[in-house]
């Protein structure tokens, strides 16, 4: 069966590739299962603030945001199965088994609840779906240009042809180390269908939106393409009642590299009105 990609998963792992300098302090190996995932915990605060990377990249990929979040709050970074130094896992990549095995991992790691959880890319799908299983364990959510679900429907409406040609093009180069999420990916992405089965918590919820066309002789890369990735993340992100949106022109998809500060403001918010609506007294 023919495979598809989102194109924003691929330009993840083409601009950002594998972060070389470490965060700062000690990663560690915990058991989760039947294998162990590389973990890192820095930071104090009473708010704990979960990272979720994008496809192809482990940890090492937010240690801009996580050095300076971890200023105001304890930070938990991690490399999924495959990832860094986490060893691989004979279990189906779904969105539920890795949301469980962040849950496992936060519990041996003895990181208590609420989170606020932060998704780049790929990793937006993850944080929805951890979410979606305990709601109880969320405080807030931060989307730092995570892929819609349709994009590549909406990519099709636009030219068909062209997009199938360019999805053929982008499955040949994905690396073997994304196929095992990648294969599960592209049921969503060539669906248009993100299997949810419950209605998200109504948290607070920054979006951070890229624009850049970085690879212009790409579909998504045109100015229709960013459009329609746009409404998308637009159209997601106002289902909540506490959100802000941010639009960044000038900045590619790895906002994260590119403008760190802007993906720790927007924990910063959440964490602000996390703590306004914490504060409100009952009704």
């Amino acid at each position: 069966m023919k495979k598809y990609i989102a194109h924003a998963l691929l330009i993840g792992l083409i601009a950002g590739g594998m972060s070389s300098q470490a965060l700062a302090g000690e990663a560690e190996l915990t058991l989760v299962g039947q294998h162990h995932l590389e973990v890192n915990v820095q930071g104090e605060g009473r708010h704990n603030v979960i990272f979720e990377s994008g496809l192809g990249h482990d940890l090492n990929i937010w240690r801009d945001v996580a050095d300076e979040v971890s200023q105001f709050a304890q930070v938990v970074t991690y490399s999924r199965a495959g990832y860094g130094q986490s060893e691989q896992s004979d279990l189906p990549r779904t969105l539920e088994q890795i949301a469980s095995e962040l849950d496992s991992l936060l519990t041996a790691k003895n990181i208590s609840a609420p989170y606020i959880l932060v998704g780049h890319s790929a990793g937006g799908f993850y944080i929805r779906k951890y979410a979606e299983l305990y709601p109880d364990k969320v405080a807030g959510l931060v989307f730092v240009d995570p892929t819609p679900e349709k994009i590549l429907i909406q990519l099709r409406a636009l030219d068909k042809e062209r997009a199938i040609r360019e999805e053929a093009v982008i499955n040949r180069m994905t690396p073997d180390r994304v196929k095992p999420e990648d294969i599960y990916f592209s049921k969503i992405t060539g669906s248009g269908i993100y299997p949810s089965t419950a209605k998200l918590v109504d948290v607070p919820v920054a979006m951070i939106t890229a624009m850049k066309q970085e690879y212009p002789q790409f579909l998504m890369h045109s100015v229709e393409g960013k459009q329609a990735w746009r409404e998308l993340q637009t159209q997601f992100v106002t289902q909540f009642t506490d959100y802000q949106h941010i639009v960044l022109g000038a900045t590619g998809h790895n906002v994260h590299r590119e403008q760190p500060e802007t993906v720790v403001a927007a924990v910063r918010y959440v964490i602000k009105q996390n703590d306004a609506a914490s504060d409100m007294p009952e009704k």
